[in-house]
């Protein structure tokens, strides 16, 4: 399974509908016509049950830690293994982006794997996220989730040794 193509479909099929409910909005202010509005989308609310529904199954995949069996972490390569590192480090990247919009709410288990991949000097080098985009969405995912839901100390100690300056003073 190409885990990086899929959750790229699964991105976009929730933009479309994004943009959908954004054109109904810009008609009801006659700002397009009828004729250029696609009817048959899904209701935001039910986009957001879908986003949810999805994200709960997403955490349940097996070796969501990234390790095998012997503790040692797994291949990015491997197709023995599902998912790699890779795969994982996706699976984080795509619950992170809903999460830190507020589409989702996540476990706080989950929320401190995430803080830690974030924070992590390991992030692969196959998957283009710079450490100043991390930061943003850690920042992003901390505003969206509530302060309850994670340690304040520990977040403050992650980002210092990630060099986050930005969400360290924040």
């Amino acid at each position: 399974m190409d885990t990086e193509a899929t959750l790229d479909v699964l991105r976009y099929a929730f933009v479309e509908n994004e943009m959908v409910k954004h054109e109904s909005h810009l008609l009801e202010y006659g700002e397009v016509s009828v004729e250029s509005k696609t009817d048959g989308s899904l209701p935001e609310v039910s986009n957001d049950i879908l986003i949810q529904n999805l994200v709960d199954a997403l955490v349940h995949v097996p070796d969501w830690g990234v390790s095998n069996e012997s503790g040692d972490p797994i291949d990015s390569k491997s197709d023995k293994n599902w998912p790699s590192k890779e795969d994982t480090s996706h699976l984080f990247e795509f619950v992170a982006y809903y999460a830190a919009r507020g589409r989702v709410s996540i476990s706080k288990s989950v929320l401190a794997q995430i803080l830690d991949y974030l924070t992590s000097d390991h992030i692969l080098p196959t998957y283009n996220v710079s450490s100043k985009m991390r930061e943003n969405q850690l920042l992003n995912l901390l505003k969206a989730v509530p302060e309850t839901d994670w340690d304040a100390d520990y977040v403050s100690q992650l980002c210092e040794k990630a060099h986050f300056y930005q969400v360290s003073s924040w």
